[in-house]
């Protein structure tokens, strides 16, 4: 006894017993999981390619399941489950993605949209299990009612509680929710954001219960040092948590559960020290364990008194060995210095060549990036020719299309109107003549018009064309452009212009705004009825004018309106109304040489609204000025 008295009072001795207790507490408490942290060798080759190929697996933690995972101050992943996802991360050596949301619901939604692949900590439910696997379950906590305390003093059972009718706050889409409506009938779910929030409104009388986990409860009652809170009943039915997977990733469950096996029950322990600061009741004083204890630590004191003098005696020997092996140690010391000495000279030597190589293929990588930029630009320059080339076959076609069709019916005119002159020559009918004669003029007029518009746009793309600014009388000219387009259509026709102009004498290149307003009117007219009206509208802006042409005709088809500036294009809805194709590229022409632009707006047998803006200005002003 004496000796065993001297033993105590040795710190070394203590520090072994409580070792050796810690270890034999540690035996006695729940098996969690099994197996040796780092293995990495349990997965098949097929586990182990699966995650190579998903390198960024998503994990969503419950933001309001304190202590079990929740997100600190500084918005980092922390709590039970997260000591819990690192030990599964090193056994697997791999890294997942934690992903924030906002509430338990949220991430509910988003693994069934597959928008992300875990939960760590989730019960398993009917429901679920239509969008999600669940692994082997790895933690379990017992389930509570929470009341104020002034209305319960002490804990009831579950059954004396079902008896009451009040409302539950249950946060939104936990498994509980369901449980409580199939036992408590007569009550009233309140869904909330999180346990807190479920708390919180018992607190202040807005709940009668809050139904959540002994540990969180414990946990925020602690945190927000709510008083007047107390446990009411405890629930037959245990969160039991498992790793929660999107239904479509099954081979990822097999990986989790391997993963679980290999952690040992002490991290389970430790972590439920560190997280839970609770005494569930669970581990109750054991009377056998205290003596199993005790019988191992008196058997661990006596065989450490001799393992020490054996320990004296073999330190002794080995010290001797230990001189002979430093003085060998330093011989290959040396041996190593040399040899790194060595080494680094050839590295150094090597590094240098490298360096080399690597200017020279810079340099070829310089010169590459050049030929390709030369090439590319080539490439550009070719395909423009190509484009062009086709645009001027296109031309070329519509040219030889046009002509051939267009000339072919005045010529047809001229022939068959020269060979009935002979007649009414003959007969002296001198009324015939005459209008032989009219048809003849106008089927020349045409052809001559025809010839003016093709070598006015060839003069145009080739940038032959120079007009100057001069002093008009807007609001007159066009009357007279009108004039002439009604007398040109051969029959009455209805023509309303409407002039909103301040200053009828403005500064315009007179040539070209007559070629738009005649090209314009005598589309307008000619594929128009008869009996219609066309409308001129000419408004002043700020040094700005703008001219509108509507007609209530045919319009344009509506997948044929991005072709409608190309020269010697014509519409699929022209019929046999006669025409070149050219007036609309003229237009165009001459408004973009005016400085403004054209549009368009048409409804294929409603009407067309041609309206062409263009600047000007007044033969008081000079043009720099507006600049």
């Amino acid at each position: 006894m004496l000796l065993f008295a001297k033993m105590l009072k040795n710190a070394k001795y203590f520090v072994i017993c409580s070792i050796i207790m810690t270890i034999v507490a540690g035996m006695s408490c729940t098996k969690l999981g099994g197996g040796d942290v780092g293995k990495t060798d349990f997965l098949t080759e097929e586990e182990r390619a699966w995650l190579d190929e998903h390198p960024e697996i998503t994990i969503a933690p419950d933001p309001g399941y304190a202590p079990i995972e929740f997100f600190d101050e500084k918005g980092n992943f922390t709590g039970f489950a997260a000591e819990f996802l690192n030990e599964i991360e090193k056994i697997l050596n791999y890294k997942f993605q934690i992903v924030k949301i906002n509430n338990w619901g949220e991430l509910l939604h988003r693994i069934e949209n597959r928008e992300i692949d875990m939960c760590v900590a989730c019960v398993e439910s009917e429901s679920r299990r239509k969008f999600m696997v669940f692994s082997d379950p790895w933690l379990e906590l017992p389930n509570v009612v929470v009341a104020r305390k002034n209305a319960y003093n002490e804990r009831v059972s579950f059954d004396e509680l079902r008896k009451t009718k009040g409302t539950f706050a249950i946060t939104h889409n936990y498994a509980m929710s369901d449980y409580i409506k199939d036992h408590c009938p007569n009550s009233k779910i309140e869904p909330v954001k999180d346990v807190e929030e479920a708390l919180l409104r018992v607190s202040m009388g807005n709940s009668d219960y809050a139904v959540t986990n002994l540990a969180a409860s414990t946990y925020i009652i602690h945190k927000n040092k709510i008083i007047n809170l107390a446990v009411a009943a405890s629930l037959p039915k245990r969160d039991v948590l498992h790793i929660g997977i999107r239904r479509d990733y099954q081979i990822l469950k097999g990986i989790m559960n391997k993963a679980l096996a290999e952690i040992p029950p002490s991290k389970y322990k430790e972590w439920w020290k560190k997280w839970v600061k609770f005494d569930s009741g669970e581990n109750k004083f054991d009377p056998a364990v205290v003596l199993s204890i005790l019988i191992c630590s008196m058997i661990i004191l006596v065989g450490f008194v001799m393992w020490n003098y054996l320990l004296k005696k073999k330190i002794s020997d080995s010290t001797k060995s230990l001189h002979y092996e430093l003085a060998e140690s330093k011989k290959a010391e040396e041996i190593v210095l040399l040899c790194n000495q060595q080494l680094e000279k050839r590295v150094a030597e090597r590094t240098m060549d490298l360096r080399e190589t690597m200017v020279k293929l810079r340099e070829e990588v310089e010169e590459h990036k050049q030929l390709e930029v030369k090439l590319n630009i080539a490439r550009r320059e070719l395909e423009q020719v190509v484009e062009k080339e086709k645009e001027l076959n296109s031309m070329k076609t519509g040219f030889v299309s046009m002509v051939s069709h267009e000339y072919k019916t005045p010529l047809s005119v001229i022939m068959s109107s020269v060979s009935i002159l002979d007649v009414y020559f003959q007969t002296g009918d001198s009324v015939g003549f005459k209008r032989q004669c009219r048809r003849i003029n106008e089927s020349i007029d045409g052809m001559l018009k025809m010839l003016n518009d093709v070598l006015f746009l060839g003069k145009a793309e080739n940038n032959c064309i120079g007009y100057e600014d001069e002093k008009i009388d807007i609001t007159e000219l066009t009357q007279t452009i009108i004039s002439n387009a009604k007398h040109a259509a051969g029959e009455k026709r209805t023509v309303l212009f409407n002039a909103v102009v301040s200053a009828p004498e403005i500064m315009l290149k007179r040539e070209l705004y007559t070629h738009v307003l005649q090209n314009l009117l005598t589309n307008a007219l000619k594929y128009s009825p008869k009996e219609s009206t066309v409308e001129v509208q000419l408004i002043e802006g700020d040094h700005m004018m703008k001219l509108e042409v509507i007609d209530y005709g045919i319009g344009i088809p509506q997948d044929e309106q991005e072709d409608l500036f190309k020269p010697f294009h014509r519409f699929s809805n022209v019929g046999n109304v006669s025409g070149t194709g050219l007036g609309m590229s003229i237009i165009k022409y001459c408004v973009e040489t005016m400085g403004g632009e054209i549009t368009v707006k048409s409804v294929e047998n409603k009407g067309t609204t041609m309206s062409a803006t263009f600047p000007i200005y007044y033969p008081d002003e000079s043009l720099e000025s507006l600049f």
